[in-house]
């Protein structure tokens, strides 16, 4: 009994894990491909919708490979935790970028006009998303991992 917990709980944080160094991985090479000047409106630090629709697709993948990382090791005690992890953290990152912009009434600071030459560091930090995109990531991040659950595995010969 004991053994399986572990087992299923170890699978669902690998799973995490996968996600977390997939969507990491996959937006550093989509920011080296797209550039500061498509992954910003003109002088803003409003993300396109290029940088938008490339972002949910790294989403959707990011938790089908950690989906199927997941269902590799454990039952489906242990994705249902994985989906159940992706959820509680992702509505928790959700609910402090509320606060973060404002929308609970706590004002950011400005970082003032997009310069021509961003490094990555200072576009993550100043970079702004839609609201919806961040309480979407849970969604996306859930349905990917039980796709990716699902995938069936190869045949053993």
């Amino acid at each position: 009994m004991m053994q399986s917990l572990a087992k299923n709980i170890g699978a669902a944080v690998l799973g995490w894990i996968v996600m977390a160094a997939g969507v990491f991985g996959l937006m550093t090479v989509m920011w080296f491909l797209m550039g500061p000047d498509r992954a910003f409106l003109s002088g803003s630090w409003e993300v396109t919708w290029g940088w938008l629709l490339g972002s949910i697709a790294i989403g959707l993948l990011a938790g089908v490979a950690g989906g199927f990382v997941c269902s590799r090791i454990a039952d489906r005690w242990g994705v249902g935790l994985l989906v159940a992890l992706v959820v509680v953290l992702g509505v928790l990152v959700a609910m402090g970028s509320m606060e973060m912009t404002g929308i609970e009434g706590v004002a950011e600071a400005d970082p003032g006009p997009r310069p021509d030459d961003v490094g990555i560091l200072q576009a993550m930090q100043s970079a702004r998303q839609p609201p919806w995109l961040t309480w979407l990531n849970p969604l996306l991040g859930a349905v990917g991992v039980i796709v990716g659950s699902r995938r069936k595995r190869p045949p053993v010969e």
